[in-house]
């Protein structure tokens, strides 16, 4: 599948010509309609050239699309044209977080994960951008089978990231108290089920020689005990990974 004359326009209209490299307002050198493959500082191009690089650079990003999508999926026109556009400014790594959705046939879903991706770092900052706002917004209106407005005057940034969700205080409080919980009642079935064995151990032990081959020779490590000690790790691990995507924010 090719991207249509309607996306190419898309493309050309956000991106804009320039002949001669540039650095974009993510810092990225970039020539014609935001090639940044090949490009090196001092480079000038023709028109022609920067044509041809803007089809070179579509075959790329059309391939992209194609072989991530699912064999059952069967994609618009104008969705495809989308994608591309999507996935030439931000990157294949961040199509790849659209297209589960898209194989999922979760269409209506697809306009509003576009629209995470609004910002870019200017001299080391996030910031959003009323280019990329407005670029999002055509790709949705476009992805819905519509041509949204043109694009923006100031120059397009070549890196571009997603906005992130952070859970509120209370969701958090909440997760890692239900976690705290799970791990003491688990704690507490383990010391049950090794209390009667702990306590014979201690009643034997004369010395640490002998302690040692008290707890050897009588702990016996059953299938229940294993799970048990198994489902404990599981949590702290959870309890550690939920913690962390809090404190770092994570898409929705």
């Amino acid at each position: 599948m090719r991207i249509s004359q309607t996306g190419l326009d898309l493309i050309k209209e956000f991106e804009g010509c320039r002949l001669k490299a540039y650095r974009c307002p993510a810092n990225v050198w970039t020539i014609g309609y935001g090639h940044t493959k090949t490009v090196k500082p001092g480079m000038e191009i023709s028109q022609e050239e920067a044509e041809r690089l803007l089809i070179d650079d579509m075959a790329r990003y059309e391939h992209a699309v194609e072989r991530r999508l699912n064999e059952d999926v069967v994609l618009k026109q104008c969705q495809f044209d989308a994608l591309v556009s999507f996935a030439y400014n931000c990157g294949a790594g961040n199509l790849r977080k659209i297209i589960p959705y898209v194989n999922r046939k979760q269409f209506n879903t697809v306009p509003s994960r576009l629209m995470l991706y609004k910002k870019a770092r200017v001299n080391g900052r996030l910031k959003t951008l009323k280019g990329l706002v407005r670029r999002r917004r055509a790709e949705c209106e476009l992805w819905r089978g519509l041509r949204g407005e043109t694009g923006p005057v100031e120059d397009m940034p070549q890196e571009v990231e997603a906005e992130t969700i952070e859970r509120k205080p209370l969701s958090k409080s909440r997760t890692i108290f239900g976690h705290v919980i799970a791990f003491l009642s688990a704690m507490g079935a383990v010391v049950s089920s090794w209390w009667d064995t702990l306590k014979k151990v201690y009643d034997a032990a004369q010395d640490p020689i002998s302690m040692i081959q008290g707890v050897f020779g009588q702990v016996e490590l059953g299938s229940t005990t294993i799970l048990i000690v198994l489902g404990l790790t599981g949590l702290a691990l959870s309890t550690y990974a939920k913690v962390d995507d809090n404190k770092n924010g994570e898409v929705a």
